[in-house]
């Protein structure tokens, strides 16, 4: 008798588990079933926006060559704002996709934690050229042995290629 209740339960539990691992699995479909619902409206939004920045980089500079001077007077104008310093501006990075252009700018500043964040956020909510990738924090020593805050930001701008 025991072993016939034994083997009830062990049948149950094996129920149970198939059906939550089964409701997991159908979550988990769902989410992406809606993600793929979404596609359409999200590539719209971002080929809206990429040809918002692309007026806009036309706008500043007319040529793609152009644009790193924009970029540059951009990035100064906000260092001298909030009080960062520019301790170097390497040659952008660039690439090309099908019909367009990337430029990746890495940038190395020096300034409070608190400073550097007040000019990034700028950048960030002016989105007219481009906008920041990716920041990273970084004490190094300098001269003096002293410890020193640093920081790299990238800036990407992209642009279609209109030729």
């Amino acid at each position: 008798m025991s072993a016939v209740f034994l083997l009830l339960i062990a049948c149950y539990s094996f129920g149970l588990k198939k059906t939550m691992a089964q409701k997991t699995l159908y979550g988990k479909n769902m989410s992406q079933a809606q993600m793929i619902d979404k596609a359409p409206e999200l590539l719209s939004k971002y080929q809206t926006e990429l040809q918002l920045i692309g007026s806009k980089i036309a706008g500043y500079a007319g040529d793609w060559s152009k644009v790193d001077g924009v970029f540059f007077a951009l990035l100064s104008e906000l260092a001298l704002k909030h009080e960062v310093q520019i301790a170097s501006l390497e040659k952008p990075l660039e690439g090309s996709f099908e019909q367009y252009r990337l430029k990746t700018y890495p940038v190395t500043l020096k300034a409070e934690y608190t400073k550097v964040l007040a000019l990034v956020d700028e950048l960030e909510q002016d989105r007219s050229l481009g906008k920041p990738v990716s920041l990273d924090f970084h004490l190094e020593k300098d001269e003096n042995k002293q410890k020193v805050l640093k920081s790299t930001l990238y800036y990407k701008i992209i642009s279609s290629d209109e030729k």
